[in-house]
């Protein structure tokens, strides 16, 4: 029986019991803004049905975030509760772990989960719906890492935010190439290569016929010398592609922005290196053992310890992990009817390190792993966009487990399930066919029509 407060007398005989509806006698709702925050502390006496509020509004500058907690802290509530408003909650979260509250009575939930109806909406209304909410133990509680892990979630928002500027960057700038007739792209197989950028910096000083055909032979010659080295074209192509009418003005403003590229590349290998050193330092062991994984590469690893740390004891199985990734199939039921099954949105950063993942176990050709064959038979069925999902949900899976357990990952060396699921299709496909002598049948048997052909040639029939 749960103990709470907040109900009538109930008899029952010869004794008398409270009937409970609150599973804790006080609470503290925070309504969260930029600017503002209102709290509201309710608290109930034991077999009353009243309880008692009080209200405190707030400044979000970092003396005014302090005093307000110094209030949490004199009012002793079992439980604080607060919505995740973009990022102005962290402050707040940061203080009232620093002041003694423990982490499991600082609750943070998504606002779509409570969100009150239009026309019945106030700052104190909304911190008195979250301190019922609490006190009733109604919600659900956001994943909060702790306090090195949210550190390095930062730095890895940073990295990456960096980076997405810096493929923007890049493809705008090798569109305005483009614009002037310079095919620049279509002559390297990678246009962030030591090769290409070195060609694109002889483009952009401004040398036009034989002193550009120049420098493009001299940088081949350098790279001539360096084992692995190859580019897609020759020089009389490389120079007829990268001939256009660029003027002065337009040379000038590339030359700013590949400028930037390489300020972009700077930061993104300073920040890189700090946050790699951190992980190192702290999580050695669980940073060797995801490396395990199939398809994990450094960077892929170092992110997925940034974004999830090392406890994940907040998620009570597995599928609650899974969910949380935004890489499980969704729920969108009603009447008894399936209308989608979706992914959901889930840690985007996250999501990315295991799409990763994924991605590179999709690109195995030879010496597949037992998520390569995975996908290859996912993707027969079901196509290559849900057969990658399939696998990323796969690796989630196989993360919590590593974590948690504190295992490697272990590969089945004798793995024939991509042959023995090829060779069950072509049994089903001659089994489906109808079968006549001498003719060469063909059973569609994949949902993007691929054909396997059976030919079976009868000298009599059964």
């Amino acid at each position: 029986m749960i103990i709470s407060h907040n109900g009538p007398q109930v008899s029952t005989g010869s004794s008398q019991i409270a009937a409970f509806n609150a599973m804790y006698s006080s609470a503290i709702g925070i309504d969260v803004h930029s600017t503002l925050m209102v709290a509201c502390f309710q608290k109930g006496e034991f077999g009353s049905s009243s309880f008692t509020e009080e209200f405190k509004e707030s400044g979000t500058s970092l003396n005014a975030i302090r005093n307000l907690v110094i209030w949490c802290s004199s009012k002793n509530p079992d439980i604080i509760i607060m919505e995740s408003t973009g990022i102005y909650w962290k402050t707040l979260y940061t203080e009232l772990e620093k002041s003694g509250f423990p982490r499991d009575h600082i609750i943070v939930i998504n606002p779509r989960i409570l969100k009150p109806l239009k026309g019945r909406k106030t700052d104190r209304s909304d911190a008195r719906n979250l301190a019922g909410h609490a006190r009733m133990g109604s919600f659900t509680n956001s994943f909060i890492p702790k306090k090195d892990i949210r550190e390095l979630r930062s730095l890895w928002a940073s990295f990456q935010q960096i980076k997405h500027q810096y493929e923007n960057n890049r493809r705008s700038l090798l569109n305005s190439l483009a614009d002037y007739g310079c095919q620049f792209a279509n002559i390297v197989s990678n246009s962030r290569g030591v090769t290409a950028q070195m060609i694109l910096d002889a483009i952009l000083t401004g040398d036009t016929g034989d002193a550009l055909k120049k420098r493009i032979r001299e940088i081949l010659d350098i790279m001539s010398r360096r084992p692995g080295r190859k580019l897609v074209a020759g020089l009389d192509q490389i120079c007829e592609a990268i001939e256009s009418n660029i003027t002065p003005a337009i040379r000038m403003t590339l030359q700013m922005r590949s400028q930037q590229l390489k300020i972009y590349e700077e930061h993104m290998k300073k920040i890189f290196d700090i946050i790699k050193v951190m992980v190192i330092n702290s999580y050695k062991d669980q940073y060797e053992l995801l490396a395990t994984i199939p398809g994990a590469e450094d960077m892929s690893v170092i992110g997925i310890i940034c974004i999830v740390g090392d406890d994940l004891s907040s998620f009570s199985s597995i599928k609650k992990f899974s969910s949380w990734s935004g890489l499980a199939p969704g729920n969108n039921i009603s009447a008894g009817v399936s209308y989608s099954s979706r992914i959901t949105h889930g840690n985007k950063y996250f999501r990315r390190c295991v799409l990763a993942m994924a991605q590179a176990c999709a690109n195995q050709k030879k010496n597949r792993s037992g998520l390569g064959n995975l996908f290859q038979r996912l993707r027969e069925r079901k196509g290559y966009n849900k057969a990658k999902v399939a696998v990323a949900h796969k690796i989630v899976r196989i993360i919590y487990v590593i974590i948690t357990r504190k295992v490697k990952y272990a590969e089945n060396p004798n793995d024939q399930s991509l042959a023995k699921f090829r060779m069950d299709q072509v049994k089903r496909a001659i089994s489906r066919a109808k079968v006549t002598e001498g003719l060469c049948v063909k059973s569609e048997t994949s949902n993007q029509g691929k054909a396997i052909c059976a030919s079976v040639c009868m000298t009599q029939l059964a």
